[in-house]
């Protein structure tokens, strides 16, 4: 139904106006009850691991300019913490080589210290003149993936004489 209202005008006569018809006051909705949690998603395939950075460690011994062979030890002063599933790798290259070119003397250690065999044909063999490089690089193990590299970690010269 609708409701005419009079009203005047600018001139003074008056003028029938629709009024709106009331409506309802608004009423709160039901709430409906808690629902369940929504069903589990089928697992997604588990992401790449991340690497994780880590700060090169500072090689010790030998020191450089120093002769070796046979057995040596190798320590090194760590930067930081190990991040988990990490170790250190001893690396030496050429000297006329790259960096990137760095092979490693053992298998990786949680340990700061070393000793190796340099003599062992597995290792000797790659020396191509008597001056190397030496460094320590943080690895995570499995799968090996170097977590810092020889290029930016800090490189000792040695000289290398059976």
């Amino acid at each position: 139904m609708v409701v005419l209202r009079l009203t005047a005008t600018a001139t003074g006569e008056a003028q029938e106006a629709p009024t709106p018809e009331p409506t309802a006051a608004p009423t709160a909705a039901p709430t409906a009850a808690p629902t369940a949690a929504p069903p589990a998603q089928a697992a997604l395939p588990a992401a790449a691991p991340t690497v994780i950075p880590a700060q090169p460690p500072v090689p010790v011994v030998p020191e450089p300019d120093r002769t070796v062979s046979g057995l040596v030890t190798f320590r090194w002063q760590a930067a930081g913490p190990l991040p988990p599933g990490a170790a250190y790798e001893v690396v030496v290259w050429n000297e006329d080589e790259p960096p990137d070119a760095a092979r490693g003397v053992a298998a990786p250690t949680l340990g700061e210290s070393l000793v190796v065999d340099l003599d062992a044909p597995a290792i000797s063999d790659n020396f191509n003149s008597p001056a190397l490089f030496w460094t320590v690089l943080v690895v995570r193990t499995d799968p090996y993936v170097r977590l810092t590299t020889p290029g930016v970690s800090r490189a000792v010269k040695m000289y290398y004489g059976r």
